[in-house]
Formats: structure tokens, C-alpha cells, sequence
């Protein structure tokens, strides 16, 4: 037993779990490996992926029994086997990580970055359901203060200073809406700062920061990072495009704020590996996507940050669902799904079902659920 678990372990190196388990498998792929040890043998076993999101993957032996190989959502590792005759030996089961990276499941240090994109009277309802009232947004930041969390300064958002068993936030915000600064001029009361991106090529336009605007949130102490120049779906793009996208925001925002700009929020969560590797050549550090998930060491080492985005018409209890992170599992599940929606769907497809559902559900009181 040991033998399998040991050789599976080496054969689903990290990079290779992230593949089958970030995402859902639509085909089965079959890994094979072999029981080998003195005097012993040698059992092929294959490994076939049967469910998506996590879910056990079961190997065939011709081995007295059965084996199950369960990946826990992203990188927990678990080896069970049952005797024909239905009996379980809780002993045979071996659970190890890989090094360097922390399980999925319960993210014992972890860092909570709440995403929001522009605060208006009333929210912005079916609309545009990431506005949320002015009551909402002040609600959240005085419960945030009531209840004693640990709101981290934006220079700190990426290592963390967390001690074991701790839980941080950090705040964001994205498309440099003119709400920004209100929004600002509360945190600064509350003695909290936050990251603000911008997408340079809004800037000076009705309902967006102005240049100036811009220069004086990062004369109170907020954080100004990139969101690109035109706000574009940066993994469509080719290399000159991503140059000028990346590049450009970044100089205009240095010569603003005449400090050094490494902070990117990738618009639409549109980024991949050759984004990163661009961004990083332009001078960029640190990354904000759009993935649903609280951080741990294996984000804060890759410099490669998930975020939860607010929206309209969610309670307090549901503020602090989430800050709890409560139902973990199902709603990174949840968030999955709903990145298969889009990829099967496409953009502007999904954005016109979830506009319908969010109405539907404002109609019937289940608004608030429909993400």
C-alpha cells in the first residue's frame, strides 16, 4: 500500500494535480503505476479519474480489494483500501501532501481579499450586481471593525504577518470608479487601506477617476495597482498586445502616484501562464485574479492572489459566511461550475443567463444567491 501511495505521489507532481483537479475533466485520462518491494509481485495498477471537482478517483487492482486514490479539490492526497469482503482497515489509510504546498480544505493561515468594483446609493441590482449600496459597503467595514479582524495594510496583503490558526482580509478595488474615493475616505477613518486597480485608459472619463483623483488616494496611503489600459481579456491577447496593455498602464500610473507600480489585477480574471510570464518581464510582482478562494502559503510563494467578490443585496450573515468561510468546499465547487458555464456558454451568453437568473431571483426574494 505504501508502495502505490509513494510512487503515485511522485508520478502527480504539483503542477499535475492542479491540471486535473482545478478543473473539470471531461475525458478520462489513466495514469498506471506499479507496486514494486523485495519478494513482492508486481501488481500494474491503473488509475482512472471517474468525477470531476475533486471527487475520489478509483484504481482497478487485481489485488484482493479495491483502492481508492482521493485528491481533495487541489493538492490532499489519500489512499484507502477495502477487502472484498467489505471490511475497511483504517490503518491502511495514508494521507500525505506534496512539499512546499498546503491542502485545499481547510486553510489553517489564510488570508480572505475581498473584491469590489464601485458603491453606489442604491447598488446596481440585476444590472450590474458587483455595485453595491452605500448602506452595504458600510455595514461590511463596520462589522469588519466591530468584530476585531485583521484588516491587513495593502503593502502587507501579500506576506500575510499572520500567526498560525489566523485570518486576514485585504480590501480591493477594481475599475477605478469615482466611488473609490468616498469609499477611501471611509477606510481612512477606520484606519484600514486597501489596493485600488485602474484601468488607465478610463481615466478623466464621467463616473471615473481622474488623474488627480488617483494621485490623491495614494497621498492618503492606499495602494494603486494596473487594471491593464483598456481593460481588455488579457489571455486573448498576443505579445505586443500585452506589452502595450501592461506597459502602458504601468508607466502612466508611475508617472501619477511617482512611485514603482507591481500590483495587477487581471480584468475579467482573463490571465494564463504566458500572461504572468509577459507581466513579470514588464516588472509587475504580485497578481489579483478573479478565483474564487481564500490564500495560504502556496499563494502568498507564487505571488498569485484569489479574491471573493461582493454583491448586491448580500446580508451581514451572508458578509459573514464569508469572512468564516463557511461551506468552503461547495463553493469553490460552486465557482467551477460557473467558470464551465462560461467557457461552454461564452462570455456574453453567460452574462445574459445570469442576468435573467438575478432577476428571477430579485422577483422571488432569492436574489441574493444568484452569482
Amino acid at each position: 500500500m505504501v508502495f502505490l501511495l509513494a510512487e503515485a505521489l511522485q508520478n502527480l507532481q504539483h503542477k499535475r494535480l492542479r491540471r486535473y483537479t482545478d478543473r473539470p475533466l471531461i475525458a478520462p485520462r489513466i495514469w498506471q503505476s506499479r507496486c514494486r518491494g523485495a519478494n513482492r509481485s508486481v501488481r500494474p495498477v491503473t488509475l482512472r479519474p471517474q468525477l470531476s471537482l475533486g471527487l475520489p478517483f478509483t484504481a482497478a487492482s487485481n489485488d484482493a480489494g479495491e483502492y481508492t486514490i482521493v485528491i481533495d479539490c487541489v493538492n490532499h492526497i489519500s489512499v484507502r483500501h477495502r477487502r472484498q469482503n467489505g471490511a475497511r482497515g483504517e490503518r491502511a489509510i495514508v494521507s500525505r501532501e506534496p512539499r512546499n504546498v498546503r491542502s485545499d480544505r481547510e486553510p489553517r493561515v489564510r488570508t480572505i481579499i475581498l473584491m469590489y468594483h464601485g458603491v453606489t446609493a442604491v447598488g446596481g441590482g440585476a444590472a450590474n450586481m458587483h455595485r453595491i449600496s452605500e448602506r452595504c459597503f458600510r455595514e461590511q467595514m463596520t462589522y469588519l471593525k466591530q468584530s476585531d479582524y485583521a484588516v491587513l495594510p495593502w503593502k502587507e496583503m501579500i506576506g500575510g504577518r499572520l500567526e498560525d490558526d489566523a485570518t486576514a482580509v485585504g480590501l480591493t478595488f477594481d475599475d477605478a470608479n469615482l466611488s473609490d474615493v468616498a469609499c477611501a475616505r471611509l477606510l481612512q477613518l477606520l484606519g484600514y487601506s486597501a489596493l485600488f486597480f485602474v484601468p488607465t485608459g478610463y481615466l478623466d472619463q464621467d463616473g471615473r477617476l481622474s488623474r488627480s483623483e488617483v494621485a490623491e488616494l495614494s497621498d492618503w496611503g492606499m495602494g494603486i495597482g494596473s487594471h491593464s489600459h483598456h481593460h481588455a481579456q488579457l489571455a486573448r491577447l498576443n505579445d505586443s498586445q500585452l506589452e502595450e496593455e501592461l506597459g502602458r498602464s504601468k508607466a502612466i500610473l508611475e508617472e501619477i502616484i511617482k512611485l514603482p507600480v507591481e500590483h495587477l489585477s487581471f480584468p475579467g480574471g482573463s490571465y494564463d501562464a504566458h500572461v504572468l510570464s509577459v507581466a513579470r518581464k514588464i516588472g509587475y510582482r504580485y497578481f489579483y485574479t478573479s478565483e474564487w478562494g481564500s490564500n495560504g502559503i502556496t499563494e502568498a510563494a507564487r505571488g498569485v492572489l484569489r479574491r471573493i467578490p461582493l454583491v448586491d443585496g448580500l446580508s451581514i450573515e451572508g458578509f459573514r459566511d464569508i469572512l468564516e468561510m463557511r461551506d468552503y468546499q461547495k463553493k469553490r465547487a460552486q465557482f467551477r461550475l460557473k467558470e464551465l458555464a462560461k467557457r461552454t456558454l461564452g462570455e456574453r451568453n453567460y452574462l445574459r443567463l445570469r442576468r435573467a437568473l438575478v432577476k428571477h431571483g430579485s422577483a422571488t426574494g432569492e436574489g441574493g444567491n444568484a452569482a
